[in-house]
This record gives structure tokens, sequence and C-alpha cells, in this order.
């Protein structure tokens, strides 16, 4: 998924998990930043290669780092570290949608994947071919909107029922 689908996936998560009275709080910032900043991980890694890379390769997409985080940041009471990680599983949930993460990793290399892209990209592939290839996915394109058109019905609402 695109950053921006991470972002409102994040948004909605707040407002169902929280509600809007901690919606200013260290804790909700920490788990939106750990919906978003992973995908940070794919600007650096284009900026040394022109080619599409599949960054979820990469260690910053390794769900076993953010289980431990979120157990350390429960054992030892600090809830930022606990909610960003537990925001940067939400991401990979996500990322499962569309290209698939390996959640068993570093003991596996298999990918769980809904949609499986992956499989259909060419590793000589540009970002731009990438970008077309992506929305031309309708699936895609309609759980983006369904997850930016939730997040602002959830603000609407203000989760008064959750209080």
């Amino acid at each position: 998924m695109m950053p921006h689908a991470h972002f409102f996936f994040g948004l909605a998560m707040v407002f169902l998990m929280m509600g809007e009275n901690s919606l200013f709080s260290l804790n909700v910032l920490a788990f939106l930043l750990g919906n978003v900043l992973l995908d940070l991980d794919y600007v650096i890694s284009f900026l040394f290669s022109s080619r599409f890379r599949n960054h979820r390769d990469l260690i910053t997409h390794w769900p076993i780092i953010y289980v431990l985080g979120v157990v350390l940041g429960i054992l030892l009471s600090i809830d930022p570290i606990t909610w960003f990680c537990a925001g940067a599983l939400g991401h990979l949930m996500l990322d499962t949608v569309d290209w698939g993460i390996s959640w068993l990793k570093p003991f596996t290399e298999k990918k769980f994947s809904l949609l499986n892209l992956q499989a259909e990209v060419a590793p000589d592939w540009t970002f731009r071919d990438f970008l077309q290839y992506y929305y031309s996915r309708k699936f895609v394109v309609v759980l983006e909107v369904m997850l930016m058109i939730l997040s602002m019905i959830l603000m609407l609402m203000n989760v008064r029922f959750l209080k």
C-alpha cells in the first residue's frame, strides 16, 4: 500500500482504539509514525538504485522486530514504543494485501499476500512502471479509497460510542 493508505488506516485504527480524546497524545503520534515511517526505507533504497526494488525484503519490514518491540514496550512500561511497534504491525498487515510480507522472516523468505503483486513485477521495472501497474489494480484503489472514507467517517462521528 502507499503511504497515504497507511496513514488513513492508522488514523481509522486510532479512532477505533483510542477515541477522539487521545488524538493529540504521544501514543497516537507514535502509532501513526509506526504506520507510515516503515516506507522510508523505500525512498532510501530508491536513492541508491534506479531500478524498482521490493523494500519489503529489508529488515525494516521484519515483523519479529515489531512483535518484540510491543513485548518490550509492555514489559518496560514504555507506551510510545509499544504504540509505535503496534502501528508498524498494522502497516505490515496492510502490506500483506498487495505485495506481501515475509511474516516469519528471518526464519523463512516465504511471503504471505492476498494479491501477490510482486509475482507480476519484472526485476527491471522503474518506479513509474510500478505506479502505473499498482493503480491499474481496481481492488487496491477501492481499498485505499475505503480506508480514507472510513477514517473520515470515524473522525466526524467522534467515536463517542467507545467512551
